[in-house]
Protein backbone atom coordinates (compact mmCIF):
# COMPACT_ATOMS: atom_id res chain seq x y z
CA UNK A 1 0.00 0.00 0.00
CA UNK A 2 1.20 3.52 -0.96
CA UNK A 3 0.36 5.46 2.43
CA UNK A 4 0.99 8.95 0.28
CA UNK A 5 -1.77 7.70 -2.20
CA UNK A 6 -4.06 6.27 0.65
CA UNK A 7 -3.68 9.39 2.50
CA UNK A 8 -4.38 11.84 -0.52
CA UNK A 9 -7.18 9.72 -1.61
CA UNK A 10 -9.10 9.34 1.12
CA UNK A 11 -8.98 13.22 2.17
CA UNK A 12 -10.37 13.86 -2.00
CA UNK A 13 -13.06 11.55 -1.51
CA UNK A 14 -14.24 12.70 1.74
CA UNK A 15 -14.37 16.11 0.77
CA UNK A 16 -16.11 15.46 -2.50
CA UNK A 17 -18.65 13.66 -0.45
CA UNK A 18 -18.80 16.70 1.93
CA UNK A 19 -18.47 14.75 5.21
CA UNK A 20 -16.50 15.86 8.00
CA UNK A 21 -14.16 13.70 10.00
CA UNK A 22 -16.42 13.64 12.48
CA UNK A 23 -18.95 12.51 9.61
CA UNK A 24 -16.90 9.63 8.45
CA UNK A 25 -16.44 8.36 11.95
CA UNK A 26 -19.60 7.89 12.50
CA UNK A 27 -20.20 6.39 9.32
CA UNK A 28 -17.34 4.28 9.26
CA UNK A 29 -16.60 3.16 13.25
CA UNK A 30 -12.96 4.46 12.47
CA UNK A 31 -12.18 7.43 14.98
CA UNK A 32 -11.96 10.56 13.84
CA UNK A 33 -8.10 11.19 15.69
CA UNK A 34 -7.32 7.84 13.72
CA UNK A 35 -9.18 9.70 10.51
CA UNK A 36 -7.11 12.65 10.87
CA UNK A 37 -3.64 10.98 11.19
CA UNK A 38 -4.67 8.62 8.06
CA UNK A 39 -5.25 11.70 6.08
CA UNK A 40 -1.95 12.89 7.18
CA UNK A 41 0.85 12.84 4.77
CA UNK A 42 4.07 13.55 6.51
CA UNK A 43 4.44 9.36 6.64
CA UNK A 44 4.85 9.69 10.63
CA UNK A 45 4.92 6.24 12.44
CA UNK A 46 1.30 4.82 12.93
CA UNK A 47 -0.41 6.52 10.29
CA UNK A 48 -0.32 3.41 8.33
CA UNK A 49 -3.96 2.09 8.30
CA UNK A 50 -5.25 -1.56 9.07
CA UNK A 51 -6.56 -3.39 6.04
CA UNK A 52 -9.81 -3.49 8.48
CA UNK A 53 -9.93 -0.03 8.92
CA UNK A 54 -9.53 0.24 5.09
CA UNK A 55 -11.91 -1.55 3.95
CA UNK A 56 -14.53 0.07 6.67
CA UNK A 57 -13.65 3.40 5.12
CA UNK A 58 -13.91 1.94 1.66
CA UNK A 59 -17.41 0.61 2.17
CA UNK A 60 -18.51 4.27 4.27
CA UNK A 61 -17.61 6.29 1.50
CA UNK A 62 -18.61 3.54 -0.90
CA UNK A 63 -15.66 3.34 -3.36
CA UNK A 64 -13.39 0.59 -4.06
CA UNK A 65 -10.48 -0.70 -1.81
CA UNK A 66 -8.45 -1.73 -4.01
CA UNK A 67 -8.59 2.23 -5.38
CA UNK A 68 -8.30 3.87 -2.03
CA UNK A 69 -4.98 1.46 -1.72
CA UNK A 70 -3.33 2.82 -4.29
CA UNK A 71 -3.58 -0.96 -6.13
CA UNK A 72 -5.29 0.58 -9.19
CA UNK A 73 -3.18 3.45 -10.89
CA UNK A 74 -6.08 4.66 -13.37
CA UNK A 75 -8.09 6.51 -10.92
CA UNK A 76 -10.68 7.36 -14.11
CA UNK A 77 -11.04 3.50 -14.22
CA UNK A 78 -14.57 2.29 -12.75
CA UNK A 79 -14.52 -1.69 -12.23
CA UNK A 80 -18.08 -3.46 -12.98
CA UNK A 81 -18.53 -3.83 -9.54
CA UNK A 82 -17.84 -0.32 -8.41
CA UNK A 83 -20.13 0.58 -11.20
CA UNK A 84 -23.17 -1.24 -9.78
CA UNK A 85 -22.72 -0.45 -6.13
CA UNK A 86 -23.17 3.48 -7.16
CA UNK A 87 -26.31 2.09 -9.38
CA UNK A 88 -27.42 1.10 -6.25
CA UNK A 89 -26.62 4.15 -4.32
CA UNK A 90 -28.40 6.42 -6.68
CA UNK A 91 -31.61 3.91 -6.35
CA UNK A 92 -31.84 5.54 -3.51
CA UNK A 93 -32.05 9.30 -4.26
CA UNK A 94 -33.40 8.69 -7.66
CA UNK A 95 -35.56 6.17 -8.76
CA UNK A 96 -34.03 3.42 -11.21
CA UNK A 97 -36.20 1.43 -13.10
CA UNK A 98 -35.06 -1.66 -15.26
CA UNK A 99 -36.63 -3.70 -18.11
CA UNK A 100 -35.50 -6.28 -19.81
CA UNK A 101 -36.12 -6.58 -23.66
CA UNK A 102 -35.79 -8.20 -26.93
CA UNK A 103 -34.03 -5.59 -29.58
CA UNK A 104 -34.78 -8.29 -32.44
CA UNK A 105 -38.61 -7.40 -31.54
CA UNK A 106 -40.32 -4.83 -34.51
CA UNK A 107 -42.56 -3.91 -32.10
CA UNK A 108 -39.35 -2.99 -29.08
CA UNK A 109 -41.44 0.45 -28.16
CA UNK A 110 -44.54 -1.02 -27.09
CA UNK A 111 -42.32 -3.40 -24.95
CA UNK A 112 -40.59 -0.28 -22.72
CA UNK A 113 -43.80 -0.18 -20.29
CA UNK A 114 -41.46 -0.05 -17.29
CA UNK A 115 -39.70 3.35 -17.91
CA UNK A 116 -42.36 4.78 -18.85
CA UNK A 117 -44.22 3.63 -15.80
CA UNK A 118 -41.38 4.92 -13.47
CA UNK A 119 -43.60 8.21 -13.43
CA UNK A 120 -46.89 8.61 -12.00
CA UNK A 121 -49.80 10.08 -13.11
CA UNK A 122 -49.60 13.33 -11.61
CA UNK A 123 -45.97 13.45 -13.09
CA UNK A 124 -47.39 12.92 -16.61
CA UNK A 125 -50.32 15.46 -16.39
CA UNK A 126 -47.39 18.31 -14.96
CA UNK A 127 -45.62 17.64 -18.09
CA UNK A 128 -48.84 17.98 -20.16
CA UNK A 129 -48.88 21.14 -18.49
CA UNK A 130 -45.46 22.17 -18.54
CA UNK A 131 -45.40 21.66 -22.18
CA UNK A 132 -48.90 22.97 -23.02
CA UNK A 133 -48.06 26.45 -21.17
CA UNK A 134 -44.83 26.95 -23.27
CA UNK A 135 -46.28 25.92 -25.79
CA UNK A 136 -44.21 22.40 -27.42
CA UNK A 137 -45.64 18.91 -28.20
CA UNK A 138 -45.58 16.87 -24.63
CA UNK A 139 -43.33 14.06 -24.77
CA UNK A 140 -41.03 12.23 -22.46
CA UNK A 141 -37.82 11.86 -23.10
CA UNK A 142 -36.20 8.42 -22.06
CA UNK A 143 -32.57 7.01 -21.95
CA UNK A 144 -32.26 3.55 -23.27
CA UNK A 145 -28.88 1.99 -21.61
CA UNK A 146 -27.37 -1.50 -22.78
CA UNK A 147 -24.43 -3.12 -21.22
CA UNK A 148 -22.04 -5.75 -23.51
CA UNK A 149 -20.94 -6.92 -19.82
CA UNK A 150 -22.60 -10.14 -18.88
CA UNK A 151 -22.31 -9.15 -15.37
CA UNK A 152 -24.13 -6.24 -15.31
CA UNK A 153 -27.12 -7.14 -17.33
CA UNK A 154 -27.70 -10.52 -15.24
CA UNK A 155 -27.47 -8.50 -12.32
CA UNK A 156 -29.95 -5.70 -13.34
CA UNK A 157 -31.97 -7.98 -14.79
CA UNK A 158 -31.95 -10.12 -10.78
CA UNK A 159 -31.40 -7.03 -8.94
CA UNK A 160 -34.92 -5.13 -10.14
CA UNK A 161 -36.49 -8.53 -8.90
CA UNK A 162 -34.78 -7.92 -5.62
CA UNK A 163 -35.48 -4.56 -5.45
CA UNK A 164 -39.30 -4.84 -6.05
CA UNK A 165 -39.46 -7.30 -3.25
CA UNK A 166 -37.60 -4.66 -0.80
CA UNK A 167 -39.57 -2.10 -1.64
CA UNK A 168 -42.89 -3.96 -1.14
CA UNK A 169 -41.50 -5.01 2.24
CA UNK A 170 -41.51 -9.06 1.57
CA UNK A 171 -37.99 -8.92 2.44
CA UNK A 172 -36.63 -7.02 4.76
CA UNK A 173 -33.35 -4.56 4.61
CA UNK A 174 -30.79 -7.12 6.18
CA UNK A 175 -31.86 -9.72 3.26
CA UNK A 176 -31.51 -7.50 0.39
CA UNK A 177 -28.24 -6.17 1.58
CA UNK A 178 -27.17 -9.80 1.82
CA UNK A 179 -28.46 -9.99 -1.32
CA UNK A 180 -26.32 -7.53 -2.67
CA UNK A 181 -22.85 -8.32 -1.36
CA UNK A 182 -23.30 -12.16 -2.80
CA UNK A 183 -23.86 -10.89 -6.26
CA UNK A 184 -20.96 -8.41 -5.70
CA UNK A 185 -18.89 -10.89 -4.54
CA UNK A 186 -19.86 -13.24 -6.96
CA UNK A 187 -19.02 -11.11 -9.96
CA UNK A 188 -15.84 -9.88 -8.43
CA UNK A 189 -14.83 -13.43 -8.78
CA UNK A 190 -15.89 -14.19 -11.92
CA UNK A 191 -14.14 -11.43 -13.56
CA UNK A 192 -11.10 -12.26 -11.68
CA UNK A 193 -11.33 -15.86 -13.17
CA UNK A 194 -12.06 -14.53 -16.72
CA UNK A 195 -9.08 -12.34 -16.17
CA UNK A 196 -6.46 -15.32 -15.32
CA UNK A 197 -8.30 -17.76 -18.17
CA UNK A 198 -7.60 -14.68 -20.68
CA UNK A 199 -3.70 -14.24 -19.62
CA UNK A 200 -3.03 -18.01 -19.45
CA UNK A 201 -4.77 -18.29 -22.97
CA UNK A 202 -2.81 -15.15 -24.39
CA UNK A 203 0.52 -16.67 -23.42
CA UNK A 204 -0.22 -20.49 -24.49
CA UNK A 205 -0.72 -18.28 -27.83
CA UNK A 206 2.36 -16.56 -27.64
CA UNK A 207 4.37 -19.71 -26.61
CA UNK A 208 2.73 -21.57 -29.61
CA UNK A 209 3.86 -18.74 -32.06
CA UNK A 210 7.47 -18.74 -31.31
Amino acid sequence: MNINTFSERLRETRRSKNLTQAQLAKLSGVTAATISAYESTDNKKGCNPSLDNALKLAEALDISLDWLCGSIVNKDKIDTVDFLKMLVKLNESSRVSVDVVDIEDTDIMGKVFNAYNLFSEDEHWNNAQYCESNNIPPAWDLPLVGFENCHISKFLTEWQKMKSLYDSGTIDESLYKLWLDKQFSDIEQKEKEEEEYQKELEESLKQGGE
